[in-house]
């Protein structure tokens, strides 16, 4: 199978529902510096009723321990960004490596459809770390975790959130529509890029293209001949959703539509 194909559009499942890379404090585990937890019922009750979620703490995965000192993303002379302890002033960087590696190809072969990670975690962050203005004159810029910048990345075209955004109505709805579009398009083409299973989904998928601005419909269009090019334009059409009713409807047709109707 092409390696891009693989690594930034789809990878098979067997999963009967999406599966998410999610923040393990979220979910009520204390693995917090201070031996707490941040449960978000968003997320461990509402996203688990109908997603499999997957806990992920790098700080623990790190070996930092529980309970551990502070940390925070430091930018040094050439531009690298730090995990610095805020006690001891240690370098952490070098420790995300090998557990990143082994997070990045576990992600890939579960076929994760999404993530969702903590607010303003120097690890885990999806742009909300607030990153301190190096002269002290600005005010902080959000910016990724380290940990979440990597997955970023790596599978640039998977949705993103912080616990914070699910609470806003077109964030959530976005979220949710771009992971089931994922997530169903996976099933669709769980053999490889098939034109002949590309042209059977186009026909049934009306509500997932009234959710997108209508030039999309075109585009897609144009790409059936190419199930890379047609994948990798819808997902990025999903971004710029916005009608809500649309895409609530496209979110109800992706969540109860049996693989069989998408591809036959």
């Amino acid at each position: 199978m092409d390696s891009t194909w693989d690594r930034i559009l789809l990878h098979p499942t067997n999963a009967s529902v999406p599966r998410l890379a999610v923040s393990s404090c979220l979910l009520g585990n204390p693995v917090r510096y201070d031996g707490s937890d941040k449960k978000a019922e968003t997320v461990a009750t509402a996203m688990a009723y109908h997603c499999e979620l997957l806990p992920v703490c790098p700080e623990v995965e790190m070996e930092m321990g529980v309970p551990r000192e502070t940390i925070h993303i430091k930018e040094d002379h050439d531009g690298n960004r730090l995990l610095i302890g805020n006690d001891s002033s240690t370098d952490y960087t070098a420790r995300l490596q090998p557990m990143l590696d082994q997070r990045l190809q576990e992600f890939r072969e579960l076929g994760m459809s999404g993530f969702i990670f903590k607010a303003r975690s120097p690890s885990c962050a999806p742009g909300s770390y607030p990153m301190p203005d190096p002269d002290g004159s600005d005010e902080p810029s959000p910016t990724y975790g380290l940990f979440a910048a990597a997955v970023r990345d790596h599978f640039p075209l998977l949705p993103m959130i912080d616990e914070e955004s699910l609470h806003h109505h077109r964030p959530r709805r976005l979220f949710n529509l771009r992971m089931y579009a994922h997530f169903r398009l996976r099933q669709v083409f769980h053999d490889g890029p098939s034109t002949e299973a590309l042209r059977a989904f186009h026909v049934v998928a009306d509500p997932l293209f009234d959710a997108m601005p209508s030039c999309c419909r075109t585009d897609l269009a144009a790409a059936l001949g190419d199930p890379r090019t047609y994948v990798h334009r819808l997902l990025g059409c999903l971004r710029e959703a916005n009608d809500a009713e649309a895409m609530d409807a496209a979110i109800k047709f992706l969540r109860k539509a049996p693989p069989s109707s998408l591809s036959v």
